[in-house]
């Protein structure tokens, strides 16, 4: 066993025999790795992917990003197209978009492209950190394993929680990683300080917890001091922060600006929070790729680890992570960046009143409205949660929420949200809108007397010769469900006419 992988020698022979199966038999396959962050998830998945690489696979290695999970199908996307060479073309995936409002055809469409690729090769398709997938990333991993079982490919996904989120299915194998053993962080602990290891290290290695991470970083802190030591910091039992210690502290906080924009992030964007030059930020990117806190893939830099940025991101006060979320998300707006970059921030720091957030969160919600009907719906809300009481904006910012949830098959919340905005006595024509597009929702629920009886009274109060059209069309609806199918057919042709 090498060091990074002590103590997980059954579930490597497990994804040997994973990759060897797939590549003999020609079957699919799917493997998840679960466990907390730092148990040792990334490493197994870099070898397995390693060995694949080895038997004539062709791979594709992407991850999820924290921040970055409203981008429909990044996360898939971010293995697919990357790499030496990428399993699909740019062409080929660009196609997709065209399918952007059929989710089911999307998804049948890219498991055609995969099925190409795989009767010629083997296929791996590996994700890390699922938990952070896109909801359409997520969609698609829930049928393409089982809809490619017959090809060749082998999916491994890594994340922290429970694999039905995942998609479970035939010939799925779930490893969870548990702690590491006493005699496997001793190995961990020669492999790092040599032969002899002294007894108060390993004492100290219980406060990892089995971590191999944790064990790592502690490690690798004890070994800086020169062994043992008389006085080992207790942060080094804790494990992540102890890198921190001897920062500068402009590295320290370019490193918490760093954090907010999540595990990857941009110098320029990263610059732009701070407020100065990217030029002048060089020392401290330098110093932070030196104390192996950071690396650079070239287009981004990245924490070495989750747990990296997350104890980062710990040490701001709640106050200025708000802040600094609020001014990453004006910024990433005003550098003419999608409004799906912006959202998660705005998610993490938006008062009530903040209508520049509220229209931010409207316009993502229509980006994503017709691929992602459920996230639209669930920003819809939090814009309307923004809304104060008695703004005129409140029901504009209901109405686009209702649609929402009628478009996501949450047809009783919309309902209820629909009555909640109707309670507060709206004028006649916001209320014959309201009651417009409430009528979908009570069509969907099957409540043919309520439809007819709010748009009838709705028809009663109106004038504007639109939301009369698209009222007279729901009663056209209302009546195709009793015996009097003409009135229904005069009622349907005087909302075309």
């Amino acid at each position: 066993s090498r060091p990074g992988l002590r103590g997980r020698e059954a579930e490597l022979e497990q994804l040997r025999a994973l990759v060897e199966a797939v590549r003999r038999g020609g079957a699919g396959a799917i493997a998840l790795l679960l466990g907390e962050p730092g148990i040792g998830k990334t490493v197994l998945l870099r070898e397995a992917v390693s060995l694949a690489r080895d038997q004539g696979f062709a791979v594709s290695h992407g991850r999820a990003e924290e921040l970055h999970e409203l981008a429909p199908l990044a996360s898939l996307a971010s293995g697919l197209l990357h790499g030496e060479t990428p399993l699909l073309a740019r062409g080929d995936f660009a196609d997709l978009a065209v399918h952007h409002d059929q989710r089911i055809w999307l998804v049948e469409r890219l498991a055609q492209l995969i099925e190409e690729r795989a009767a010629a090769t083997p296929v791996l398709i590996a994700v890390d950190d699922v938990q952070w997938a896109d909801p359409l990333s997520r969609f698609a991993l829930s049928l393409l394993p089982a809809r490619l079982l017959g090809s060749p490919v082998l999916w491994l996904l890594t994340g922290r929680q429970d694999p039905h989120l995942y998609g479970q299915g035939p010939r799925a194998t779930t490893l969870a990683l548990r702690p590491l053993s006493e005699r496997a962080l001793a190995e961990l602990a020669r492999d790092v300080l040599g032969a002899q290891v002294p007894e108060r290290v390993a004492e100290l290695l219980g406060g990892a917890g089995g971590n191999p991470f944790l064990a790592t970083e502690m490690l690798s802190g004890i070994a800086a001091q020169g062994g043992e030591g008389p006085d080992v910091p207790e942060r080094l039992v804790l494990g992540v922060r102890g890198r921190l210690a001897d920062l500068r502290p402009d590295t320290l906080h370019f490193l918490r600006i760093g954090s907010v924009l999540g595990r990857a992030f941009s110098l320029a964007d990263a610059a732009a929070l701070c407020a100065r030059p990217a030029s002048a930020l060089g020392a401290a990117v330098e110093e932070a790729i030196a104390a192996a806190l950071l690396r650079d893939d070239g287009e981004r830099l990245l924490f070495r680890h989750d747990l990296l940025r997350e104890a980062v991101y710990a040490d701001l006060a709640p106050s200025v992570r708000r802040a600094l979320h609020r001014e990453a998300a004006r910024r990433l707006v005003a550098a003419g960046r999608s409004s799906i970059d912006a959202v998660p921030h705005l998610l993490k720091s938006a008062d009530p009143g903040d209508t520049e957030a509220v229209a931010l969160l409207g316009t993502a919600a229509t980006d994503v409205l017709a691929v992602m009907p459920d996230l639209a719906a669930d920003l819809s809300l939090r814009a309307l949660e923004l809304v104060p009481p008695r703004a005129p904006m409140l029901f504009d910012v209901g109405e686009r929420a209702i649609v929402a949830l009628t478009r996501a098959g949450r047809y009783t919340q919309a309902r209820e949200t629909g009555d909640a905005l109707l309670a507060r006595q709206p004028s006649l024509d916001v209320f014959a809108r309201l009651q417009c597009v409430l009528g979908d929702a009570l069509w969907h629920l099957d409540d043919i007397h309520e439809l007819t009886r709010r748009s009838t009274a709705a028809l009663a109060a109106v004038t504007d010769p639109v939301t009369r059209a698209r009222l007279t069309a729901r009663q056209a609806l209302a009546r195709s469900r009793g015996r009097d199918l003409e009135a229904a057919r005069e009622s349907g042709e005087e909302a075309l006419a």
